[in-house]
């Protein structure tokens, strides 16, 4: 699983650009992100990038799925028509979509990667003089994972996990 992987360990290359960022703007809706597969440290990740004003996801196809850039959206997993996806939800401009959507799919996790960094986190990243990412991880097992990372010397360094939730 990913997370035995990432704490302390540098993010570089594509991952990291992807990490840092965001898709084009969404249409408010449901939309699936492009198959975006890396290996980090050896294991493969899908990511899933934060899209504006939409419901951004992806089908895990048994891998982890990592996200970034949250400041106050949610990372959920639901099952639609029997497929499991895990979404980025970009609030509050999708707010009411994902409650519409709530009611239509089987929920299996949903939580706020920013609402499980402490605060402490953050002001050490800060203070190193980088501003703080804040990633969501959906490892294969059901775990819901938020941590927080640094960028140093080109890398991103995860600092910070929260195992948050197991399914």
């Amino acid at each position: 699983m990913i997370e035995n992987t990432l704490k302390g360990h540098a993010i570089s290359g594509d991952i990291r650009t992807a990490l840092l960022t965001a898709d084009i703007d969404g249409s408010g809706g449901q939309q699936q992100a492009s198959d975006q597969t890396f290996t980090i440290n050896g294991t493969e990740v899908i990511y899933l990038p934060y899209r504006p004003n939409a419901i951004n996801f992806v089908i895990p196809q048994g891998k982890d799925v990592i996200s970034s850039n949250f400041t106050g959206c949610y990372m959920a997993a639901y099952k639609q028509n029997g497929a499991l996806k895990i979404a980025h939800v970009a609030t509050p401009s999708c707010n009411a979509a994902w409650a519409t959507l709530k009611n239509e799919v089987e929920v299996v996790a949903e939580f706020k990667p920013s609402d499980h960094v402490p605060m402490s986190a953050l002001q050490a990243i800060a203070q190193g003089g980088t501003a703080p990412q804040i990633m969501g991880i959906y490892t294969n097992m059901g775990y819901c994972i938020a941590a927080a990372a640094t960028q140093a010397n080109g890398n991103l360094i995860v600092t910070h996990m929260t195992l948050v939730k197991a399914s």
